[in-house]
């Protein structure tokens, strides 16, 4: 996925605990917040909007796609 773009913040998140972020390193929920996402369903309480994509940060902010919300690899094709 990469990092995020000006005045957007990324969290990765407890998959089914959007409240609870995971240590760092470790796989999770994308969350995602900030004027570019627009007024879509699925936000938490936090205006944070739950992607359903499995994803982890690295220590320098860049975050990698693992899993899409269909629980197919993010790096395989569709089918």
């Amino acid at each position: 996925a990469g990092l995020t773009v000006p005045r957007t913040r990324a969290r990765i998140a407890v998959e089914g605990f959007p409240d609870v972020d995971v240590l760092p390193g470790h796989a999770g929920e994308l969350l995602l917040r900030g004027p570019q996402i627009g007024d879509q369903p699925g936000r938490t309480a936090g205006g944070w909007l739950r992607t359903g994509l499995l994803a982890v940060r690295g220590p320098d902010g860049f975050v990698t796609l693992l899993r899409d919300g269909d629980g197919r690899d993010a790096a395989a094709p569709p089918h």
